[in-house]
């Protein structure tokens, strides 16, 4: 299991701190994030329990789901898609007021599970997270202190923060992981193809599971009994 914890100290009131970091549309002010849209409303809320997002961060598609939803306190997300070969567990986001401002806490954690292999790629996956978290809070914090000093309130979606340097190295271990996932994505298509219809399932939807998941999408399926088994 491997771990993100980042947090940082934002001088505006816990509401307008909530208000932006609870609204999984307006991550674009963010230099990493790309592109975010609301797939699905929660219940209730429009950002709330139930709501899926996908986010295009650092030129890839996530896909999550909010499941906890305490405004303004603390939201707690999963990841259910992801080019990255790993499984998440919980995501959260905790609100706290402090002194002048508002203390705010993002934790994560992800197994990868692949044996042996996932132990060289964990430590990198959760780098590239790290960064993308720390990177969204620093960036926040910059708009919100703005927007408290000038009296404006909270800022606009879609407003956007200082340019955030990516390191080089974050962008070629990028480029070569998702076109590496593409290309073993594609490959491993066929064999999922093959599997879910000697198992008597869906085989078209297990094809576009494992382009979008590959062995974890796999691994399951060919762990699982053959509808009819050839007797002796």
């Amino acid at each position: 299991m491997y771990a993100i914890d980042v947090g940082t100290h934002i001088r505006a009131p816990i509401e307008r701190v909530w208000e932006l970091l609870s609204d999984q549309e307006a991550y674009t002010f963010a230099t990493v994030v790309n592109k975010a849209t609301l797939l699905k409303e929660g219940r209730g809320e429009r950002d709330g329990v139930g709501a899926v997002v996908r986010v295009w961060a650092l030129g890839a598609p996530v896909t999550w789901e909010i499941v906890t939803f305490e405004p303004p306190a603390r939201l707690e997300y999963r990841i259910t898609k992801v080019l990255l070969p790993m499984r998440h567990e919980i995501g959260a986001v905790e609100f706290t007021t402090r002194g002048d401002g508002t203390d705010v806490r993002w934790t994560s954690s992800f197994e990868v599970p692949i044996p042996i292999v996932g132990r060289l790629i964990g430590p990198v996956i959760r780098r590239v997270f790290s960064f993308i978290h720390n990177s969204s809070l620093v960036q926040a914090k910059e708009i919100l202190e703005a927007a408290a000093q000038t009296g404006v309130g909270a800022p606009a979606v879609g407003a956007k923060g200082g340019n955030m340097k990516i390191p080089e190295w974050m962008k070629k271990v990028l480029k070569v992981w998702i076109w590496a996932a593409v290309i073993g994505h594609t490959l491993e298509t066929p064999i999922a193809y093959h599997a879910a219809k000697k198992r008597g399932k869906d085989p078209k939807k297990y094809v576009l599971r494992t382009l979008a998941l590959g062995v974890i999408a796999l691994i399951p399926l060919l762990r699982s009994e053959p509808e009819n088994k050839e007797e002796c």
